[in-house]
């Protein structure tokens, strides 16, 4: 399992390098104002895509991993069926989106209109926004983990060049512009290959390729998550809404920073949610079996958490000029908040599969509206007072719900418990990243003493991690070093050669 969570993880930190580059341009060149329209317009067109797409990505990484295990026919058939549903559903919303900006732009709210041209291209661009989550779990769905990587780092290019052309030649503008142009490029390419048979199957062609008729079972799925699909991207936009409107665009500007380093490393890290926990919980098995691979597969996620998480906590402010520029500084503060709510969320996500794999969707439904409900009530009280603090400190609240409810509604369904040690290394998580923030937010200054310090403390906290290793947990990680060292050794009589 640590090997494939690696390899997962291998390919998304390229992905992330390939973003970073995308990020420091658009830092330096629009600054905090032209980020935080940006990000507004983004989780505006996430809003929109998501609520239109009725969870049919989410229902593609649900029911097609069985199908592609059990008759590839099958599975191809699925799909396409789904394909031409989504393409049908994303032709009609983006031709909403454009008569509605065009003729009714105050519909977006009154802070969009200086932007009105902005958001029309960004519209433009929604099909795509709309096909690429839906097309990365389709071929997770094969049970491909690494093609569907390599799809996120394709994208990952097409997002960074059209950025860096598109900002330099005419701004946000031609940016969507030219994400929509070549963005469907990488849809089509993927959808060949999603679509591809394997052996003796290869010469069939599958039924009604132009079809839109889905089993009852996958309207149901959808449609009862319909709701949350609009509910999850609508809090984050509101949270920004309400920090523009009561700050102004530079601050949301910095808090978009300061998100954008928790969603950096929800991007590292929660790849293998998709990609690799969803797909395998959902193959089959009893409640046991599968609670004890994602008991599993959980401790194996929290030690990568802890070791890649907390350098950055602790260096805040070389963390945004880094990704960012100097005048994001303000916002290093708060990347401790909206880092540790995003593990919250893949911490709790890991659970939430498991519900879903048992088709609790009631269940998981009304809870993710509670803890939405619960972050909006938090934002709305606590933003115009604390303001990001407020905006990062609903996040958490909100995914401490989640963890709890989901874990809770496991133990009293199925009688599955989450080991002791499971739960004293989740809470060792949440603490070491909590002081490792704080630490880094109070102590900015560059000096040996700070360095120092902080270097130790990182020292202390991963030496901790040792009380959760279990035996076999020591030998594991004894064997996986001694491959890697025997790798480099390889690679170094190598190169004398």
């Amino acid at each position: 399992m640590l090997n494939a969570l690696l390899t997962i993880g291998g390919l998304q930190l390229l992905t992330m390098l390939v973003l970073l580059v995308r990020t420091k341009i658009f830092a330096v060149w629009l600054g905090p104002d032209g980020v935080g329209v940006l990000a507004i317009i983004d989780k505006l067109l996430a809003t929109v895509g998501q609520t239109i797409s009725l969870s049919l990505p989410f229902a593609a990484i649900r029911f097609l991993p069985e199908l592609w295990s059990r008759s590839q026919d099958e599975f191809v058939a699925l799909s396409r069926r789904m394909r031409n549903v989504l393409a049908f559903l994303a032709l009609v919303a983006t031709g909403f989106g454009l008569v509605v900006t065009m003729f009714f732009p105050q519909f977006w709210g009154k802070e969009l209109l200086p932007y009105r041209t902005m958001v029309f291209f960004g519209f433009v661009s929604l099909p795509v926004v709309i096909f690429v989550p839906f097309m990365k779990n389709v071929i997770a769905g094969r049970l491909a983990h690494t093609p569907s990587g390599l799809f996120s780092l394709g994208h990952a290019v097409i997002l960074t060049l059209t950025g860096v052309v598109g900002v330099w030649w005419g701004g946000l503008s031609a940016y969507y512009g030219l994400y929509a142009v070549l963005g469907p490029v990488l849809v089509i390419l993927a959808i060949r290959f999603a679509e591809h048979r394997l052996g003796h199957e290869a010469q069939q062609t599958g039924n009604e390729p132009w079809g839109i008729s889905l089993p009852w079972r996958i309207w149901k799925f959808s449609f009862a998550l319909w709701g949350l699909a609009f509910v999850t991207p609508f809090a984050a936009l509101y949270v920004h809404y309400h920090v523009l409107d009561m700050y102004g665009i530079e601050v949301a500007g910095w808090m978009q920073a300061a998100m954008g380093v928790g969603l950096a490393v929800r991007g590292l890290l929660g790849s293998a949610h998709p990609l690799f926990l969803t797909p395998n919980v959902n193959r089959g098995g009893s409640p046991e079996e599968r609670m004890a691979w994602v008991n599993e597969f959980q401790k194996t996620f929290s030690f990568l958490c802890i070791v890649t998480v907390l350098p950055l906590l602790l260096f805040p402010h070389i963390v945004v000029a880094l990704l960012y520029s100097p005048k994001f500084l303000p916002a290093a503060p708060f990347i401790a908040l909206f880092v540790i709510g995003e593990v919250l969320i893949l911490l709790a996500g890991t659970y939430q599969a498991l519900v879903v794999a048992f088709d609790h969707l009631v269940f998981h439904v009304s809870q993710n509206l509670l803890a939405h409900g619960v972050l909006l009530t938090i934002a709305i009280l606590l933003i115009e007072p604390y303001g990001i603090f407020g905006a990062g400190l609903a996040g958490i609240c909100g995914q401490l719900v989640l963890y709890s409810g989901s874990t809770v509604f496991l133990r009293w369904r199925y009688g599955l418990r989450i080991p002791l040690r499971s739960s004293l290394l989740t809470l060792f998580i949440v603490v070491s990243l909590g002081l490792g923030g704080l630490v880094g937010a109070l102590y900015s200054e560059f000096s040996l003493e700070v360095v120092l310090g902080k270097v130790s403390l990182f020292g202390i906290l991963i030496t901790g991690l040792g009380l959760f290793l279990t035996s076999a947990d020591r030998a594991n990680l004894f064997q996986l070093t001694r491959e890697a060292w025997t790798r480099l050794q390889s690679v170094g009589a190598f190169g004398r050669y």
